[in-house]
Formats: structure tokens, sequence, C-alpha cells
């Protein structure tokens, strides 16, 4: 009864529609990458299980960057779990929300003005 589904919509919107979220549960197979991205910028924590590809590993990576975004799990009733525990505590949900919140402007992940530069420069030494 909570999960909500949509048509697609704007890209802008992207990032602001996850506010009515409370976690966002990321795929296996093939995770959300940039979506994952979005959904931390957004404020959203993320429940990852990772696989064995790089594909499926992804967002686990975003994991030492901004660990207070990703809960990473290791059996799939890990992950039904931690996404349980997480959507039915309001208190502790809120308090990782803000975590995200503050520490999104503290992370490399986000540190465009740093890393645009050395992607610059690497494409340069091409």
């Amino acid at each position: 009864e909570r999960l909500v589904f949509s048509e697609p919509f704007a890209a802008l919107d992207h990032i602001v529609i996850k506010g009515i979220a409370d976690v966002a549960l990321d795929t296996r197979v093939y995770n959300g990458h940039v979506t994952t991205g979005d959904a931390l910028w957004g404020g959203l924590p993320t429940v990852v299980l990772p696989g064995v590809s790089m594909a499926s590993r992804l967002s686990s990576s975003f994991h030492r960057p901004l660990p207070s975004g990703i809960l990473t799990s290791r059996t799939a009733s890990d992950y039904e779990d931690i996404a349980v525990a997480l959507a039915s505590n309001r208190g502790a949900l809120q308090r990782r929300r803000e975590e995200i919140e503050r520490a999104k402007h503290r992370s490399p992940l986000f540190d465009t003005s740093t890393w645009v530069p050395r992607l610059e420069r690497a494409f340069r030494m091409l």
C-alpha cells in the first residue's frame, strides 16, 4: 500500500519527487547508478544489495563518500529487514535524512568544483 508508481516526469522533477518517498530500494542486478546519486542528493536513504557484477555493485560504492545515505545489506532477508526497519521508524528515518542533507555538502561525491577540473585534465591527457 505504500508503493507509488508514476508516469514519466521531467528530469528536473526527478530529484524533487524523491521527497515524498521514505526509502529507495535499489535493484540488485543493475543498480541505480545516477538514480542513486539523485536519491542521495534528494536526501533519500537507499538500501542496496550488491551483486557480483560492476553494474550490481555501483550503488554500494556511494557508501564511502556518503555513508549515511547507503545502507548495504548482505542477503535478501537483510535487505528486506533494513528497508522495513527504516520505513517503520519515522524518527530514525528523519535523523538519517537530516544527516544525508548535512553530509552531502561535505562529500566528495557531490564536490563538482573539485572533480570536474580533474576530469577535464584527464581528458586533455588522452
